[in-house]
């Protein structure tokens, strides 16, 4: 239930600050068309476009609209801001999964490896990788992707096309900050089980250390994990405009710069909705499945 008051208040913040910026969509509208700005023609753009009206008016139009499934329709485009959005999402939630995949793949066995060897050959050299990978920001790895694999070897191609083949580049530049980052969390929580009771009690009954590690360690680690894998995915699914701007990706992070610089709010609006909903339902799932993962925090709800 409390998602409902704060996805109201995004509503809110969304709609006023397109409508306190400084930029006139009206007039915008007027030179796209080639019409002469006057401000005859201005008033009457204005008008049509409902601009004219209060704010709590124009607010309460648009917000029964998003009620109904419409975001209203694209300034630039004059088509539904919906049907851009669906567009566009295909793009974006494939190439968000594949950075999640790979990102898990990846930053899970090396940092199991990394507190399991800790202060070995093994833990440095993942240490001091994850700290140099870590601080390379995406735009750049990116922009050397492109010059080695693209340029220089010729495997890739330079512009995207929305192929399978197209989307290894932009991938791996979304999973590597990720991964760096999440190999040092992924660590570090494994450590924190290595030094609990249970271990030294299961180490001094003998049990195995494959065992221990991969049938306890590493389950009550999964909360971690999973709060991770719900970041990313929220994150991901947003829209990356960076990664997709630099490898012209289809997808609605490279569509929503596209509006911004052409002043087309309500395709900004609707990506923020889209933004809001993705981030309180993945939050929502997220809570939902430590119920599963930790019996302790249901049988507390149990109890109380």
């Amino acid at each position: 239930m409390q998602l409902i008051p704060i996805l109201i208040g995004i509503t809110v913040i969304n709609f006023g600050i397109m409508y306190l910026s400084p930029s006139d969509p009206a007039e915008r509208q007027l030179v796209l068309r080639g019409i002469m700005v006057s401000p005859e023609t201005l008033e009457a753009m204005r008008a049509d476009m409902g601009l004219d009206r209060p704010f709590w008016v124009q607010y309460g139009r648009w917000s029964l609209n998003l009620l109904k499934g419409d975001l209203g329709v694209s300034f630039a485009s004059g088509r539904p801001v919906m049907l851009e959005i669906w567009e566009c999402l295909p793009y974006t939630v494939s190439l968000a999964l594949a950075a999640v995949i790979m990102t898990m793949v990846v930053s899970i066995p090396l940092g199991l490896l990394a507190a399991v060897r800790q202060n070995g050959v093994w833990d440095y050299l993942i240490r001091v990788a994850t700290f140099v990978g870590g601080t390379m920001p995406g735009f750049l790895v990116g922009l050397l992707l492109i010059y080695v694999f693209a340029l220089r070897l010729r495997w890739q191609p330079v512009i995207s096309d929305g192929s399978l083949r197209s989307m290894i580049l932009p991938t791996i530049t979304l999973a590597l900050a990720m991964t760096c980052k999440y190999i040092r969390q992924i660590r570090a929580a494994i450590l924190e089980e290595l030094d609990k009771e249970y271990v030294w009690g299961a180490r001094a009954r003998g049990v195995k250390e494959r065992y221990v590690i991969y049938r306890n360690v590493l389950k009550n680690s999964m909360l971690t994990i999973v709060t991770l894998l719900g970041l990313s995915v929220g994150y991901l699914l947003g829209g990356t405009a960076i990664v997709e701007i630099i490898f012209t990706w289809p997808g609605m992070g490279k569509r929503v710069m596209e509006a911004i610089n052409m002043r087309d709010y309500p395709v900004v609006q609707g990506y923020v909705i889209w933004m809001a909903i993705i981030f309180v339902s993945v939050n929502l799932l997220t809570d939902l499945s430590y119920r599963l993962l930790n019996p302790r925090i249901r049988l507390s709800d149990e109890v109380a």
